[in-house]
């Protein structure tokens, strides 16, 4: 079994040999390939691929177009995402690496609002509360955190389905499972600050993007989520 890790980066040059010090301490027993799709000019780029990474330098911007490129060169059986600020610790890939192969999901889901909102501006968090709250109307998808930049799925998640958001792409990745009906799951998981660097999050413009897609899809069905504390 092979996992591709995808991580999307904007000048992350402070953080990135961390987080992929991380996937590597936490992934000894599997297979692995890190794929790192670049749009920064720091040095992010030389850093990863002196740790065994591989890396696309694209010159388009944007979280979801990143993403999207990296799922049509990501070759694994399951494929991880991941922010490269360092936000996210590594120690949770065991659980999200085992509930897709041990537990049968399609989806895990990062929740950071499991174990409290330290770290997270009460802004990111209300915002996140308003779009929870409308896939539920929506959707009927109890989905506690929709913009985790921290999730697990399998290849055939991927292959199924049409990508075609940017910034909106986790809220896509829940709908398309739920209207799917793949089976979809959030874990634990805690948020940290970022080790170095701003945040590159257009707070205002992204959300906008992000209730327009949740209602434009809204014709589409739906189908619950399975929660867990595992």
């Amino acid at each position: 079994m092979l996992i591709s890790f995808i991580l999307p980066t904007l000048n992350e040059e402070g953080s990135v040999e961390s987080v992929i010090n991380g996937i590597y301490k936490n992934t000894k027993n599997y297979n692995i390939e890190i794929l790192v799709i670049d749009s920064g000019t720091d040095k992010t780029a030389m850093i990863a691929e002196r740790l065994g990474a591989t890396v696309y330098k694209v010159k388009f911007n944007g979280y979801g177009n990143q993403v999207r490129y990296g799922f049509k060169k990501a070759i694994g059986d399951i494929v991880i995402i991941s922010d490269c600020d360092g936000t996210y610790s590594m120690d949770y890939l065991p659980n999200l690496i085992n509930t897709i192969i041990y537990l049968n999901y399609d989806l895990v889901i990062g929740n950071r609002f499991a174990q409290g909102v330290k770290n997270i501006p009460l802004s990111n968090y209300l915002a996140n509360k308003f779009f929870s709250i409308l896939i539920f109307l929506i959707y009927k998808a109890r989905v506690s955190d929709i913009t985790t930049g921290f999730k697990a799925c399998r290849r055939t998640f991927i292959e199924d389905n049409i990508w075609l958001s940017d910034c909106e792409l986790p809220a896509e990745m829940i709908i398309n499972a739920t209207i799917g009906k793949y089976r979809m799951v959030e874990i634990p998981i805690s948020y940290r600050e970022r080790i170095a660097g701003e945040s590159k999050l257009k707070k205002y413009s992204m959300g906008l993007k992000y209730i327009l897609f949740i209602l434009k899809n809204r014709n589409r069905g739906s189908n619950p989520i399975e929660k867990t504390n595992r």
